[in-house]
């Protein structure tokens, strides 16, 4: 795994979901303490969200970012992190710009773009809160992406999910609001619910208020559930529904790692994909160990395994690709 390097900073707070993004003393002294670059950044990061807001397309600040830093070949030197500074500056002056005239563009030919359909992803340890044309809400967890139009023309309102989201759904009878991924298809009129759907895993459906109509994709097969209730499908297949605790399978939406009686499989994969680590068990028999567990997600990853470790029930060690459970 790369070390953090400037760039990847600037790209933290310009990727940030919030107003103001937590910097470390480290995170901090890599933008070389230079406070009108951080409070440039800050106020990229706020045009991006006003243009996610608005549903807006927004330039690719990041892979501009790397196009400059691939082209200089030089050391990582004193000057090396003085040239960053002009690089960093350069990129949020250039980006803003951009996003400007994305914006302007925007408004000045609204009507002609309604069918333009935007994709958005998170990577791990980041969520991103979306609004739609609708009214509609999104709140996209780490490793996700959503693809959605601009507007809603047609009959039905449909976006395409892969990994999760919580769905906050404007209520309009007449236009359908359908979450497609490749094995469920959810539908519904207005409501607040959750679809997970990560390649290779099962996929569910959890409803906290409302009604649902969940399509399993292979069989065809279409199943209505109530509030409090999980549809759940696994990779063979075969679907069940079961009574859940729906502040629990939404908490990750308010920034927290929140467990009732979990598998520790489940439980690790969920925080080795938030903090971008293999999860490696040295005894397959603790994967089914059920566990209680609750934390920040902001946390760090020590300060998560610390909380996992006072628990007593399994020693977990962590280094810069994996998180092993003996």
């Amino acid at each position: 795994m790369k070390d953090i390097t400037s760039e990847d900073i600037a790209m933290k707070v310009m990727k940030s979901t919030t107003e103001n993004v937590e910097l470390s003393e480290e995170e901090v002294s890599m933008l070389e303490n230079d406070e009108e670059i951080q409070k440039s950044l800050r106020l990229l990061a706020a045009v991006q969200r006003s243009m996610l807001e608005a549903t807006m397309p927004v330039p690719d600040v990041n892979g501009e970012l790397e196009k400059i830093i691939n082209e200089e070949d030089v050391n990582e030197t004193s000057e090396h992190r003085h040239f960053m500074g002009y690089v960093i500056s350069a990129i949020v002056g250039a980006a803003a710009m951009i996003a400007l005239v994305f914006g302007y563009n925007y408004f000045s030919g609204i009507g002609e773009s309604a069918d333009k359909i935007s994709k958005v992803e998170t990577g791990s340890g980041e969520t991103m809160t979306i609004n739609l044309a609708d009214g509609t809400e999104i709140v996209l967890n780490d490793n996700s992406s959503i693809e959605y139009p601009h507007g809603f023309t047609g009959t039905d309102r449909i976006v395409k999910l892969s990994g999760e989201a919580l769905f906050k759904v404007s209520k309009n009878k007449h236009h359908p609001f359908i979450v497609e991924t490749d094995k469920i298809r959810t539908r519904v009129l207005g409501t607040v619910f959750d679809v997970k759907a990560y390649p290779g895993t099962e996929a569910s459906v959890a409803l906290v208020e409302g009604k649902v109509e969940v399509k399993n994709m292979s069989s065809g097969k279409v199943t209505n559930i109530i509030p409090g209730q999980q549809y759940r499908m696994n990779i063979a297949g075969k679907a069940d529904i079961k009574k859940v605790n729906t502040d629990e399978t939404t908490a990750w939406s308010d920034g927290v790692f929140y467990y009732d009686n979990k598998r520790l499989e489940d439980i690790m994969y969920a925080l080795g994909r938030w903090y971008n680590r293999k999860v490696v068990f040295k005894n397959s028999a603790l994967k089914d160990i059920r566990l209680n567990f609750a934390a920040e997600r902001k946390g760090s990853i020590q300060e998560t395994v610390e909380l996992l470790n006072s628990l007593g029930k399994v020693k977990v060690t962590t280094d810069s690709e994996r998180i092993v459970i003996e």
